[in-house]
């Protein structure tokens, strides 16, 4: 019995669609300084985060994968069609 899931709660930087790559090429690598940050390690330690950079292709696959997996959930019990 049961719908086997796990859950957690993430965060993540995302712009509109159409961003200019010019904009992302600018972003991107500031949000990687930040993360590799000892200051912004020990913050997000602190306080129980794990920590994974993606980048803009893997985040975006992360949340498609999210967004397919929770269909799932949805669909098993009776939320969704």
């Amino acid at each position: 019995q049961g719908v086997d899931w796990r859950l957690g709660a993430w965060r993540g930087v995302a712009g509109p669609e159409g961003l200019p790559q010019e904009v992302v090429d600018k972003v991107v690598p500031l949000l990687e300084k930040i993360h590799a940050s000892d200051e912004f390690r020990d913050f997000m330690n602190g306080r129980g985060f794990g920590m994974v950079f993606e980048g803009p292709e893997g985040y975006r696959q992360f949340m498609a994968d999210s967004n397919e997996a929770l269909g799932s959930v949805m669909t098993k019990l009776g939320l969704a069609k």
